[in-house]
């Protein structure tokens, strides 16, 4: 019974559920007329715009379709964003369709639109004044019919339960609006009539701060931030991990490794001793029954046999493990680039460099701030105290720089003593692990060949064996002499060491030459943010005005006497010259080392002075 409700019930259920599905898939009037009126919308705004619509706004007019106002206002706002992506994807693709585009525009649409003007057009007009005609005549009275039909529909059933809605909800609505209304007037507008002009200003002003300070000094900031992270804060923690954490991780990934190759001798062992397993029982049953049968191998044979195969295990011992300290070198190679030539070399010759900009502009700044010192007839006392504050400066700059390259130094150092160090583990393991394994395997045949009755001679083959670990030792430590990586690690160690030297080196010229240029610039007083080498330093004026003063003083005092000796007079020319050729001398070689232009000016101070005596 069950079996057969649910049988005469499913078809009822399906059934009901096709009509569902029919009722609501069947379209109502009111969904057919908006469906076909937005494809006829559709059709009709494709159509003016593409063909009846002006290219730009002003070219609008009086019988524009009110459709092309509206689509030009949103081209224009739209154009400025969408143009780099129609010229970057859809230019390309129209620029290959526009010679068919041009083909049909010229064979189909612009005759179509001829042929509409001069025929289709007056039958369009005609058709719209015939439409207007039976629009006045026919539908327009059927409408204020129907028009009228229901208003008095409206007026018999709606209208009185309108009203009633209306005379309750009216007085309502009439006291939020005088309250509404009231409020605004008496209270809101004027508060914000009077502080409009100031929400206003406020407004401009903090626009003009928001673009032009604030927004430029968040900038700076974050930039400054940014710089000083990535200058300061991140070399120095790149340092301390390579310095201080990298080294202890380093030390227990090698600690687990040699863990692993202890694990890996234990297989290799197992491994070999099934390889020998069954030599080894050839041997006992061959030494218990050599005397039965002739042609059996003797335990000589079976012992040679046995060491044969001891060194093919040995040799495929010494393979693997150099292959396995091949690529245990390339991985501590690989590692130690990565986590110190990469990182915490490049981040010390960051700080180096960082050290290096700062060093020169604090000893400009010191020079400029020891020229400000100076008075203005500055006496030599003073003039040698200001260089020998410059030295001091000079000299403490360049133990700041000397610190900075000593560390690249003591990095380099360390990193290839770490280097060397795991490197030196790495081949002892190796050469452990090859020697457990020629060891346990050369003990097996000893025990086992103990009571063979082996000659003498044997036994002494077998010690030499023993003992022979000289050329396969050999074999493995060729293995970190002729790692590739290795060396590559040295390379870039030493290139990192090789940038800063050069980075120091400049800098200490750059300190020389700026010593020098300090120099005359406390002997002339020079002020100026110029540290330049080249151009003509204002010491030599200054020397050139000492030595005329010293020869007019000179003439003074030839000319002030009127009946000088001879011996005096010469006295005095020459202490006046040679003050001037000392005073001349010490500010050329303050500047140049040599003699030069200083030196001219000296000879013309020189002459004056005699010509002044002569006369």
């Amino acid at each position: 019974m069950d079996g057969q409700t649910s049988n005469t019930r499913q078809p009822t259920s399906s059934s009901s559920s096709r009509r569902r599905r029919r009722s609501r898939g069947k379209p109502t009037w009111l969904g057919w007329t908006f469906d076909k009126a937005l494809k006829v919308f559709v059709w009709y705004a494709l159509i003016t715009v593409l063909f009846r619509c002006p290219s730009e706004q002003k070219d609008i007019k009086e019988g524009t379709p009110a459709l092309c106002k509206p689509y030009l206002q949103t081209r224009d706002h739209v154009t400025p964003y969408a143009k780099p992506y129609y010229d970057d994807y859809v230019a390309p693709q129209l620029q290959k369709v526009q010679p068919y585009i041009d083909q049909v525009n010229t064979r189909v649409v612009d005759p179509g639109v001829k042929a509409y003007r001069q025929h289709g057009a007056p039958i369009v007009t005609r058709a719209q004044k015939q439409a207007v005609v039976q629009w006045q005549k026919t539908i327009k009275p059927q409408l204020e019919v129907a028009r009228q039909q229901a208003g008095k529909q409206y007026d018999i059933y709606l209208s009185p339960h309108v009203k009633r809605v209306q005379d309750v909800v009216q007085p309502y609505y009439d006291s939020v609006r005088t309250s509404a209304t009231d409020i605004w007037e008496l209270e809101v507008e004027p508060v914000y009539r009077n502080t409009a002009p100031y929400a206003q200003k406020l407004l401009t002003q903090g626009q003009a701060f928001a673009v032009k300070t604030l927004l430029p000094q968040a900038r700076y900031a974050g930039t400054a931030a940014w710089a000083f992270g990535a200058k300061q804060i991140w070399p120095r923690m790149q340092v301390l991990y390579g310095e201080n954490i990298e080294p202890q991780l380093l030390r227990i990934r090698e600690r687990l490794g040699r863990y692993r190759d202890e694990k890996r001798l234990q297989a290799e062992v197992k491994s070999m001793d099934v390889v020998t397993e069954a030599p080894v029982s050839a041997v006992k049953d061959a030494t218990s029954s050599a005397s039965s049968a002739a042609s059996s191998l003797t335990p000589t044979e079976h012992f040679h046999e046995d060491l044969q195969a001891w060194e093919r295990a040995c040799s495929k011992a010494v393979e693997e493990g150099a292959e396995h300290l091949r690529t245990h070198l390339a991985e501590i190679a690989s590692h130690q680039t990565a986590t110190q030539a990469n990182t915490t070399g490049h981040a010390l010759l960051t700080q180096l460099e960082d050290t290096v900009s700062g060093t020169l502009n604090s000893v400009k700044a010191r020079i400029l701030s020891i020229v400000a010192s100076l008075p203005e007839d500055a006496e030599q006392v003073h003039i040698d105290e200001a260089k020998d504050s410059l030295k001091t400066a000079i000299r403490n700059a360049g133990q700041n720089v000397k610190s900075a390259a000593q560390a690249i130094r003591d990095w380099k150092a360390q990193t290839n003593a770490e280097t060397d160090d795991l490197v030196t583990k790495a081949l002892q393991s190796t050469l452990e692990t090859i020697d457990s394994i020629r060891e346990i395997r050369l003990a097996e045949i000893g025990r086992k060949y103990a009571d063979a009755g082996l000659p003498h001679k044997e036994w002494s083959a077998y010690n030499e064996l023993k003992k022979s670990t000289k050329l396969w030792r050999d074999d493995v430590e060729n293995v970190v002499d002729a790692s590739t990586e290795l060396k590559g690690l040295k390379e870039a160690v030493d290139e990192v060491e090789g940038k800063g030297m050069s980075v120091a080196e400049e800098c200490a010229r750059e300190l020389g030459r700026l010593k020098e240029v300090g120099g005359w610039k406390i002997e002339a007083g020079d002020g100026e943010d110029n540290f330049s080498s080249k151009q003509m330093p204002p010491a030599a004026e200054r020397a050139r005005k000492k030595v005329v003063d010293t020869a007019s003083d000179a003439s003074e005092a030839v000319l002030g006497s009127k009946r000088p000796e001879e011996g005096s007079f010469e006295s005095v020319t020459s202490a006046a010259a040679g003050q001037a050729s000392s005073l001349s001398s010490s500010a050329s070689e303050a500047v140049y080392g040599s003699t030069g232009t200083v030196e001219s000016l000296t000879n013309k101070a020189k002459e004056s002075a005699s010509s002044l005596a002569d006369g």
